[in-house]
Parts: structure tokens; sequence; C-alpha cells
């Protein structure tokens, strides 16, 4: 069964260390300033997100592998509708 992962981009933080509770690793395609804070996008396995940051991250650039973290409460599972006829 297919189901979406929902996450607010605000809603996710860099980590320095893996880690194995909800966290996963992704690849920085894009970078931009945007005035109050940086947006990137990344790259999670097929998947592309967008993280908002504050600016604390100034090391990071495009082409760096990072860690992302989120609290579960941030997040929700949402059951993807069965395709008619299946």
């Amino acid at each position: 069964r297919r189901a979406w992962f929902v996450l607010r981009p605000e809603s996710i933080s860099f980590k320095s260390r893996p880690s194995t509770d909800n966290s996963c690793g992704a690849d920085v395609s894009d970078k931009a300033f945007r005035g109050g804070h940086t947006e990137y996008r990344l790259l999670v396995k097929e998947s592309q997100i967008k993280v908002r940051s504050l600016g604390q991250e100034a090391s990071i650039r495009v082409g760096d592998t990072v860690e992302l973290h989120w609290f579960s409460g941030d997040s929700v599972l949402i059951s993807a509708p069965e395709k008619e006829g299946k």
C-alpha cells in the first residue's frame, strides 16, 4: 500500500551527526538566500525536497551531503487513495 509522508519545510533541521531517529541523508542540489532565511533544495533518493534555514548552516554548499532531522510530531503519514479497478 502506498502512502505520502508530509512534513513542512520549516520543520526540518540539519544535524551534524547521523541519527537513527527521524532523520535521513540528502544531497544539496541548490541553495538560495531569501532575505531572512536560506532555502535549500535537496535530493532524498528519487525525491526532491525543500528546506528553509535561518542561516546557521552557512558552510553547507551545493554538492554536499547533509543529515536532516525532524520531530515525529511535525510529520503526518497519509494513505494514498486506491486506484480504481484494484
